[in-house]
C-alpha cells in the first residue's frame, strides 16, 4: 500500500436519446389513436412516417444518438394508423350518404 489513491471512476455515460425516434414513436401512436378521425389520421400518420424515416437515419449504427428501436416502432405505428384511417375513410366514400345514418333525408 503505497498511499496512492485514484479518483472513482463515473460509469460510462449513455448516448442522448433522438429526439426524432421519439417524435417519431409518439406520432405513430396519435395516429392508432385517432383512427376514427380519418383524414386527420392520415395527415399525422403521414407526417409520422417521415418524422420516423428521419429517426432511423439519425440512429444509424455510426451515429451519436440512441432509440432506433423507438424510430421503428413510430414509423410501423404510423403506417398502420394511416392505413386504418385511409380505409375508414375509403369505406365511408364507398358507402357513400345512403348508408351513414343519415334520419328523414328521402330520395
Amino acid at each position: 500500500m503505497s498511499g496512492i489513491t485514484t479518483p472513482p471512476q463515473e460509469p460510462p455515460q449513455e448516448p442522448p436519446r433522438s429526439g426524432l425516434a421519439i417524435a417519431g414513436l409518439v406520432l405513430g401512436v396519435a395516429s392508432i389513436a385517432m383512427f376514427w378521425s380519418t383524414v386527420f389520421d392520415v395527415i399525422i400518420g403521414g407526417i409520422g412516417i417521415a418524422v420516423s424515416i428521419a429517426g432511423i437515419v439519425a440512429t444509424r449504427p455510426q451515429a451519436y444518438h440512441t432509440g432506433r428501436g423507438m424510430a421503428i416502432a413510430g414509423l410501423v405505428l404510423s403506417i398502420v394508423g394511416a392505413l386504418i384511417g385511409l380505409s375508414l375513410f375509403i369505406a365511408i366514400l364507398a358507402l357513400g350518404p345512403q348508408q351513414t345514418g343519415q334520419i328523414g333525408v328521402t330520395a
